[in-house]
């Protein structure tokens, strides 16, 4: 990939510019549409802004296919560039309720993305190794006497 960017669909598909991402969106219906790392953009037709060239991408919206890529312009009728769009479902993310009593949410790493619409226990949480009320799932009270444990309310 030559540039790249990410935003949250239902935000940048539509004809108002915005910030989605740390990205500046745009659509001009009839003459482009495209994502800058600036907020400058000077659509006549494709996206001629001069500053941070890198940062964005630009294609034409009346049929002759791209304009920009990165610092590369003027690519209406190029045959060499291809652009992709990709799109998929809102992300599910793990959150502490998926987890039993006995386990908390694994906090290792990054954000945890579940593999299907629903999160389970496997992919969200790791054994508990210290009872905290974090570890008590609702339902269930924290006792604080040694050792430590949950008990149902």
């Amino acid at each position: 990939l030559a540039i790249a960017a990410f935003g949250n669909r239902k935000k940048v598909e539509n004809d108002v510019p915005l910030w989605d991402n740390e990205v500046y969106w745009y659509t001009e219906y009839g003459s482009s549409a495209g994502f800058s790392a600036t907020g400058d953009v000077d659509t006549d037709p494709g996206d001629m802004g001069l500053y941070d060239c890198r940062g964005r991408l630009s294609w034409l919206l009346n049929g002759l296919g791209g304009y920009r890529a990165g610092c590369t312009d003027e690519l209406e009728n190029s045959n060499q560039w291809r652009k992709l769009v990709f799109y998929g479902p809102a992300g599910v993310f793990c959150s502490r309720s998926v987890c039993f009593a006995n386990q908390i949410l694994n906090t290792e790493g990054q954000i945890n993305y579940c593999r299907g619409s629903v999160c389970t226990p496997d992919e969200c949480c790791q054994p508990a190794r210290q009872c905290t009320v974090e570890v008590c799932a609702l339902g269930f009270l924290l006792k604080l006497k040694p050792p430590p444990y949950c008990a149902t309310a």
